[in-house]
């Protein structure tokens, strides 16, 4: 499967970790997340989305913010998409809009987990206001 979507893919940027908190804990130490254990690209966090809750096995993947990662990529962005299975909210909120130029971000607002009420989507709104 991986190699597919690498094929498919061959412009993209891979990151092994999940861009859903601020990195280290109070401690210093890295953080991780959990998530579904499911067998494709779409699982979701733990506690995050509704889709796989019924999942037993889960994976511990190293978190942080993405905005370095961002930095070192890219000078400039043109365009972002953001589709992370109902972690939106966690990932825009540790992205600092100042320290990187995105002409045009485009993230996900409604899925079965965020109908036509959520929470989740007016926190991101508040964030561009």
């Amino acid at each position: 499967m991986k190699e597919r979507l690498q094929k498919n893919r061959p412009h993209a940027h891979k990151m092994y970790f999940a861009p859903s908190c601020s990195g280290r804990d109070s401690r210093g130490t890295n953080r991780t997340v959990s998530f579904h254990a499911y067998p494709y690209t779409n699982t979701g966090q733990v506690g995050v989305t509704g889709s796989y809750a019924n999942s037993k096995k889960q994976v511990e993947v190293p978190c942080g913010p993405l905005t370095p990662v961002l930095q070192d990529l890219f000078p400039r962005i043109d365009f972002l998409s953001l589709d992370v299975e109902g972690a939106e909210y966690l990932v825009m909120s540790n992205l600092d809009l100042d320290a990187i130029h995105i002409d045009v971000i485009i993230v996900e607002s409604r899925n079965h987990d965020c109908m036509e009420v959520c929470e989740k989507r007016e926190k991101v709104r508040k964030i561009f206001q």
